[in-house]
C-alpha cells in the first residue's frame, strides 16, 4: 500500500530496472494522490513469469510492495465484434466520483465502450475482501477474516457467430462498417467496424499498443456503425421515391427523359451515366439509379415532403441502440439552415439544396445503423425496428434476470402500395439484367437492394465512399443488410459483393471460389459495366452547394 512505502525512490529504481519502465511512471503509480490510503496502487500489470520471480526475490527490501493475481477479461475471438463487445479498463477519476457510492474503488476495471459499458450493471459482480495482519515489512502475516467475491451475471446477445465471422471475413482489409439485422425483431445478428482493434490489449494493459489505437488517424476505436455520419448517396433514393408517391408529385407510371444532364438555370447536374437512361419511370430509376429522374422529383416536390419522409423512417434521430456514442445524423431543412448558417446569404434555402438532397447528398447525413433500420422498415412494409442486442441475462445462481422488454417495431404511417412500388424497384436492382446491384444476386433466392456511391473531398484528395443496402428473401424478408465502405469505386462493384457473401451464408448457398490473378482476387462474375463515365459539373454558388454521385461520381466538386 502507498502508505507503507517509506522510500519511494529506492522502490521505483529497483522495479524500474527489473521491468524496464521509467521510474517516474512507477513513482506516480505508487503515490497516486487520489487513492485512499487503505487501497493499494497498481504499479504494473501483466507481468511476465520471469519478472514475477525477479521481483519476488527483491520483496524483502521492498516494504509495501506485493504481487497479486487478478482475473483478466479474455476475448476468445480476439478482434471479432470488438466494437460491439467493447473492452474494460481501469476506472478514471471522473468515473470514480460518479460510481464510488456503488461500491467501486480506484483500482476497479469497468466497461469502457460497447456491451461492456452498456451492461456493466449486469456483468459486474460483488468484490470480496480480506482483513489481514502484516509484518513490519508490509507483507502478509495472518488472515483475520475473509469474504468471498460473487461473480457477475452472464449475458447472452442476439449475435450470430457464423454471420459475424462471415461479415468480417467478407470485409477483409476494407475500411467501413457493416450490419446484419433481423427484419421482424430488430435483433442485431452481426456488426463490424473497420479498422478494428484487439480488446485483449486493454485487459493486459499494453500501453504502447493502446497509445497507437488512440493516436491512429484511421480511428480504429471509432464504432462507425453508430458514430459515423456519412452522406447516404443513392441508398437514399427509396426515401425520395416514397416521398414523391405520398405527396402525389409522381405515380409509379411517371417518367422523365434522361439524356445524362439536368439543367437548373445555368447549373448543369450530371447523371452518373453520361449517355443518359432515356425515358425512365420509377422502377427503372431505382433499378439503374438514374440521378436525373430524382432531380426532377426533388424539383417538383420541394424539401418538406422529403424531410417528413426521412423523419418517418428514423433519419435525423438516434435509434437508441444501447451503445456509447450514437450520433443522430442530419435531416436538413430551411429552418435548420436558417439557424445553422451565420452568413445571411447562406441562410436562404435554395432549390439547389433540394436537388442535392434528392440524390442523398448536400447537408444530409446518416449513420449505418439508421440505414439498417430503414432497410428493415422497407422490407417489412412499414415497421421500423428498434435495434436490440440483449437476449437474456442469467445470474450466478443460474436464474434468469428480468430485463427490459424490447421496444416493438413502430408502424410507419404510409400507404403500403407506395412501399410495394419501391420494393419492386429494389428487387430489380439485384435481379434485373441492368440492375446496379446485380453482383449481389444469388441463384435460387430473390433479394432486393440499393447501391450508392459518394465522392468525398478530403485533405489528401478525393475519395469515394460506397453503400449497399438489401433485404432477403424478397417474398418473406428475414434479414436486412447494410454495407458501407470507404475509399472504394462504387456500391455495385465493391459493396454488393460483400453483401452477396453475407446473403449466401444466411441462405446456406455455397459460392464459387475466387480466382487469384496478378495478386488480385476477382469474382467469377465481372464487375464491368456497372458504372458510367465521370460527369463534369458546373455550379452556380447561388443555387446551393453540390455533390453529385451515383454509380460513378464526378471527378471534381465545386
Amino acid at each position: 500500500e502507498a502508505k507503507d512505502i517509506l522510500n519511494p525512490d529506492m522502490v521505483a529504481d529497483t522495479i524500474s530496472k527489473i521491468i524496464q519502465i521509467p521510474r517516474e511512471r512507477i513513482k506516480k503509480s505508487m503515490l497516486y494522490p487520489t487513492s485512499p490510503l487503505h487501497e493499494p496502487s497498481v504499479i504494473f500489470s501483466d507481468l511476465s513469469m520471469v519478472n514475477v520471480i525477479k521481483i519476488s526475490e527483491q520483496l524483502y527490501r521492498l516494504p509495501g510492495v506485493d504481487i497479486k493475481t487478478f482475473p483478466v477479461r479474455h476475448y476468445t475471438h480476439d478482434s471479432l465484434a470488438c466494437h460491439l463487445l467493447g473492452y474494460t479498463g481501469q476506472i478514471t477519476e471522473k468515473d470514480y466520483e460518479i460510481l464510488k457510492d456503488k461500491g467501486y474503488n480506484l483500482n476497479d476495471e469497468i466497461g469502457k465502450i460497447g456491451v461492456e459499458e452498456a451492461y456493466e450493471n449486469y456483468l459486474r459482480g460483488t468484490p470480496g475482501g480480506r482483513q489481514v495482519q502484516v509484518n513490519s515489512l508490509g507483507h502478509l502475516d495472518k488472515i483475520l477474516g475473509e469474504k468471498s467475491p460473487v461473480k457477475g451475471s452472464d449475458i447472452y446477445l442476439t449475435l450470430n457467430l457464423k454471420m459475424q465471422k462471415t461479415l468480417e471475413e467478407a470485409f477483409q482489409d476494407k475500411k467501413g462498417a457493416g450490419i446484419i439485422m433481423e427484419v421482424k425483431t430488430g435483433n442485431i445478428l452481426a456488426m463490424t467496424s473497420h479498422p478494428s482493434f484487439d480488446p485483449n490489449v486493454f485487459s493486459t494493459g499494453n500501453s504502447e499498443i493502446i497509445k497507437q489505437y488512440f493516436t491512429d488517424p484511421a480511428f480504429p476505436l471509432l464504432n462507425k456503425v453508430v458514430s459515423g455520419e456519412y452522406s447516404p448517396g443513392s441508398v437514399y433514393k427509396p426515401i425520395m421515391a416514397m416521398a414523391g408517391l405520398e405527396s402525389k408529385t409522381i405515380t409509379d407510371q411517371t417518367s422523365f427523359f434522361c439524356n445524362g444532364e439536368f439543367h437548373l438555370k445555368n447549373v448543369v447536374f450530371k447523371c452518373w451515366n453520361k449517355w443518359g437512361h432515356g425515358e425512365t419511370n420509377l422502377s427503372r430509376a431505382l433499378e439503374q439509379s438514374c440521378n436525373v429522374f430524382f432531380y426532377n422529383v426533388g424539383k417538383e416536390m420541394g424539401i418538406n415532403p422529403i424531410k417528413d419522409m426521412s423523419i418517418k423512417f428514423g433519419l435525423g434521430a438516434k435509434t437508441r441502440i444501447p451503445l456509447l456514442g450514437e450520433k443522430e445524423g442530419l435531416v436538413p431543412s430551411p429552418e435548420w439552415k436558417q439557424k445553422q448558417m451565420k452568413d445571411r446569404y447562406a441562410k436562404k434555402w435554395n432549390l439547389g439544396d433540394t436537388i442535392n438532397i434528392s440524390i442523398g447528398q448536400g447537408y444530409l447525413l446518416v449513420t449505418p445503423i439508421q440505414m439498417a433500420c430503414l432497410t428493415a422498415a422497407i422490407a417489412s412494409r412499414g415497421y421500423l425496428p428498434a435495434p436490440h442486442l440483449l437476449k437474456k441475462v442469467i445470474d450466478p445462481n443460474g436464474k434468469a434476470v428480468t430485463i427490459p422488454v424490447p421496444d416493438p417495431p413502430r408502424k410507419i404511417n404510409i400507404n403500403v402500395e407506395y412501399l410495394d412500388k419501391v420494393r419492386e424497384g429494389m428487387l430489380n436492382v439485384i435481379e434485373a439484367k441492368r440492375g446496379t446491384g446485380r453482383l449481389a444476386r444469388l441463384k435460387g433466392v430473390h433479394s432486393a437492394g440499393k447501391t450508392g456511391t459518394v465522392q468525398v473531398t478530403k485533405r489528401k484528395g478525393e475519395i469515394k465512399n460506397v453503400w449497399f443496402i438489401c433485404f432477403s428473401p424478397y417474398e418473406n424478408p428475414q434479414i436486412a443488410v447494410t454495407i458501407f465502405i470507404e475509399n472504394a469505386e462504387s456500391g455495385g462493384q465493391d459493396a454488393a459483393p460483400v453483401a452477396k457473401k453475407v446473403l449466401a451464408a444466411w441462405h446456406h448457398i455455397p459460392l464459387p471460389r475466387e480466382k487469384e490473378t496478378g495478386g488480385e482476387q476477382i469474382s467469377s462474375e465481372s464487375g464491368a459495366d456497372l458504372d458510367g463515365a465521370p460527369p463534369i459539373v458546373a455550379m452556380d454558388p447561388e443555387e446551393g452547394s453540390l455533390q453529385l454521385e451515383d454509380e460513378s461520381p464526378p471527378s471534381s466538386l465545386p
